[in-house]
């Protein structure tokens, strides 16, 4: 991503699933709206839906991650995805978020900086990149 214009892009957490501990997902301070993030994504997506790979989804990651829709929706967000159990066919035009083995492909639609989002992310609470 950083070779690609995105020169604050975090490195993988330490055991490799990627920023946020354990959560691929582009995280506060890398603004997802710009025309370098969406090409770096785009020329990028199939690393970091890959990353995912490494874990299996389990029954209690994806019900904490359906809870987590679940709250994002109830707090404002419409439209906020339910899990999936694989990627995206492409992430253009998403914000992937992968947690072990779970993913979420976020819509470009939903603006991951507008203040109902954040306050919605803060109330639910997915770990640390969300919040």
């Amino acid at each position: 991503m950083r070779a690609h214009g995105v020169p604050h892009y975090p490195d993988p957490a330490a055991d490799g699933a990627g920023p946020g501990g354990g959560v691929a997902v582009f995280p506060a301070g890398v603004d997802t709206s710009t025309p370098a993030f969406k090409k770096a994504s785009s020329s990028c997506g199939g690393l970091v839906a890959a990353s995912g790979a490494r874990h299996p989804a389990d029954a209690q990651t994806t019900e904490e991650t359906l809870k987590f829709s679940e709250c994002m929706r109830a707090h404002g967000v419409t439209g906020f995805p339910d899990p999936t159990a694989s990627p995206p066919p492409r992430l253009s035009g998403y914000s992937a978020v992968i947690r072990r083995g779970v993913y979420l492909a976020i819509p470009d639609t939903i603006n991951m900086g507008a203040p109902t989002y954040r306050r919605a992310a803060a109330a639910c609470r997915f770990g640390p990149a969300f919040s």
